[in-house]
C-alpha cells in the first residue's frame, strides 16, 4: 500500500544518503542518521542544560546518554 504525501507524518526526517565514492556501510550511514535526530531535536530544544534535558526525553534515552552520542558523535 502507498502513502500519500499528505498522509506522511510531518515530523519526517531527511536521512542523508551516502555517495558513490563515500563510506556507504550501515554502521557509517546510521551515524549520520543519528547526527541528524540529534541535532534536529536539540535544534528544537537548545543546547543549554534545560534543552539538553528535553532533548533527551523527547529521545527517550538518559541525558548521561544523550552526552556520550554527542561526544562520540564529535557533537560536543
Amino acid at each position: 500500500k502507498r502513502i500519500r504525501d499528505s498522509a506522511k507524518p510531518s515530523s519526517s526526517i531527511a536521512i542523508p544518503v551516502a555517495n558513490e565514492g563515500e563510506d556507504r556501510s550501515l554502521k557509517s550511514q546510521l551515524r549520520a542518521a543519528e547526527k541528524v535526530i540529534l541535532q534536529r531535536t536539540l535544534d528544537e530544544t537548545g543546547t543549554s542544560l534545560e534543552g539538553k534535558r528535553a532533548a533527551a526525553e523527547i529521545l527517550e534515552i538518559s541525558e548521561s546518554t544523550l552526552y556520550r552520542r554527542l561526544r562520540e558523535l564529535e557533537m560536543l
